[in-house]
């Protein structure tokens, strides 16, 4: 239920990592 939550949504189309304390975000609309 909780995954469904309109708060996950942008994590779901712009999927963010954290790599050597940098934050990468990838447009996935292309």
């Amino acid at each position: 239920e909780a995954l469904c939550a309109p708060a996950y949504e942008p994590i779901a189309k712009f999927p963010i990592r954290v790599e050597n304390g940098v934050i990468w975000t990838r447009d996935d609309r292309d």
